[in-house]
């Protein structure tokens, strides 16, 4: 009884990741058609199709020209779903490359230049009885670490402000600062998709201090500054490639999961992109303002399939991040 239940559970398995591999290659294969601007439908999503009386071509049943049918407006669902997945690529893209720099850029200030007791360098050079004419040359030296403690400490003050802000709040307090600022709905968006990512920093930031906080303890920083190596080798070689590369990625990947929820739901609200810009949330909203009808499984479908495939690569990632830091 135990083996076939065992058995039924692999099988299930093998299905569920069946079925994620061949959406991961539809995905890909769809974005980056989308991103060169090849067209898979004669129907254009901005416009719904009309018939030859001037009547909305409403619900029309799935075939080759409308593989997904049409919506109550007359919508080709098809081709907005096409043209959606390249929307909420590229303004996730945003939030997730403003995250990944930001969150390398405090973790390392902060986890590798910030010191509140200067001494150490110097305490570790006597200890290990090495040449202080080498280690004069090296920059990572006390004179140094005392000049930028007060740049270094504002920076770890703002991480800290960032980090206790409530995201929504901010998504919200920044949607309505901007609508007074700017027209362009879709330049709006990428504005709070970027504070987003910004804001969600010191997430990634505080993963990589810790990693650097293990290294030092260690010795490891201490030792590779007194071999001679440079601070932009030890930070991009030995810390961020060998030790956080997979930290990285894995963030890098779950921010994406996020920052698409954040795209669609932002849109659905009418904050979000705007014509000639078509994304999920507006396929969503159109939903919600017609009678409910079977077609739209389809655009549900790919919005989370995609979110869960970002979210399956970033435990996959954190697996592996896990296994190498033991």
């Amino acid at each position: 009884m135990e083996q076939n239940k065992n058995n039924v559970n692999s099988i299930y398995k093998n299905v569920l990741r069946g079925i994620f591999i061949t959406y991961v290659f539809i995905y890909i294969s769809f974005l980056l058609l989308s991103l060169f601007n090849v067209k898979l439908s004669r129907s254009e999503p901005i416009y719904p199709i009309f018939d030859k009386y001037g009547d909305a071509l409403r619900f029309t049943p799935i075939s080759l020209r409308f593989p997904f049918g049409t919506d109550y407006f007359g919508f080709d669902l098809f081709s907005q779903v096409y043209a959606g997945l390249k929307t909420n690529f590229i303004f996730s893209l945003i939030t997730a490359v403003t995250f990944i720099f930001f969150g390398i850029l405090f973790g390392v200030r902060i986890g590798y230049y910030y010191r509140s007791r200067a001494g150490d360098f110097k305490r570790f050079i006597n200890s290990q009885n090495i040449n202080q004419t080498h280690c004069k040359q090296v920059t990572y030296y006390p004179d140094i670490w005392l000049k930028k403690l007060k740049v270094d400490t504002f920076i770890k003050i703002v991480v800290n402000i960032f980090d206790s802000f409530p995201l929504l709040l901010l998504v919200l307090m920044m949607t309505i600062f901007l609508d007074g600022w700017i027209r362009s709905t879709n330049i709006k968006l990428a504005l709070l998709m970027g504070f987003y990512g910004l804001f969600s920093a010191p997430r990634l930031a505080k993963m990589i201090i810790g990693k650097i906080k293990g290294l030092r303890a260690e010795d490891f920083i201490l030792s590779a500054i007194s071999l001679g190596l440079s601070n932009r080798k030890i930070i991009w070689k030995h810390i961020l490639w060998y030790e956080c590369r997979y930290l990285i990625l894995y963030q890098f990947a779950y921010m994406l999961g996020q920052a698409s929820i954040l795209e669609v739901t932002l849109t659905f609200f009418n904050f979000g992109a705007q014509f000639p810009w078509i994304s999920w949330g507006f396929i969503l909203n159109n939903v919600y303002k017609a009678p409910l009808h079977f077609y739209i499984v389809f655009p549900i479908f790919f919005i989370t399939m995609t979110i869960n495939m970002y979210m399956k690569t970033a435990e996959v990632l954190k697996d592996i991040a896990e296994i190498r830091s033991k």
